[in-house]
């Protein structure tokens, strides 16, 4: 099924499409390709344009060069894709805690197709409505993706119905805390290279944050590829 298909089917018909989801053998590579960096990449690549329109629309304002859209692109984009994937970790992880079954690949699953929503809704950051309109359309499609969570998790990972709400509040909780990370990482993290050729001009906290979350993130995936070659 292609991307577009699938995106469609989780958004108007997600209890169908989870028992799908569920019998799907991709593999977290194929995910990745075919799904999850077209849809991470909406968000970023419209607020890019969405600038690039203001600043051409509006002389007065600051111009940016084509390299830093890139560069802002590129950055906010990986980190999504980074913490995509330290978020089904920790949904795989936590799962027996919920009377489910670990299986990471059956986590990625669950956590990139509930993802749908907001990586959808990022389209509207290229048009320039006032703040309160992305506020509100942020909230919902996060309230959605919640309610895909909601049913994906009994159904793809096979969490106990009573603990499905309480399985919910962890994975939400854990992306609530990997967002904020991105958000205050994301712009720091294309001028890191400044940091060998001049003074230090970052708050130390900063720098200690992005140092964490790449050498966690390595850690993680070593963990994981240790765990893959032994199941």
């Amino acid at each position: 099924m292609n991307t577009l298909a699938r995106a469609a089917k989780i958004i108007f018909q997600p209890s169908s499409e989870w028992q799908a989801i569920k019998r799907d053998r991709t593999t977290t590579l194929r995910l990745y390709l075919t799904y999850i960096i077209p849809l991470a990449a909406i968000p970023p690549l419209s607020y890019s344009l969405g600038i690039w329109i203001l600043v051409t629309l509006k002389p007065f304002v600051e111009d940016v060069t084509v390299s830093f859209y890139i560069e802002q692109t590129v950055a906010y984009m990986l980190m999504d894709l980074v913490s995509i994937y330290i978020l089904a970790l920790l949904a795989s992880a936590g799962a027996p805690l919920f009377s489910a079954e670990r299986n990471f690949r059956q986590a990625l699953k669950v956590v990139a197709y509930a993802s749908t929503p907001i990586w959808l809704s990022g389209i509207f950051l290229m048009s320039p409505l006032p703040n309160v309109f992305f506020v509100s359309v942020g909230v919902l499609s996060r309230l959605y993706a919640a309610y895909l969570l909601y049913l994906g998790l009994p159904i793809v990972m096979r969490v106990s119905k009573d603990k499905v709400i309480m399985c919910c509040a962890f994975v939400a909780g854990a992306y609530l805390a990997l967002s904020w990370l991105v958000r205050i990482t994301a712009p720091y993290a294309t001028d890191l290279w400044n940091l060998a050729k001049q003074p230090v001009t970052y708050d130390a906290k900063v720098v200690v944050v992005v140092v964490v979350l790449v050498l966690s993130t390595a850690a993680l995936v070593l963990l994981r590829h240790r765990a893959s070659r032994t199941e």
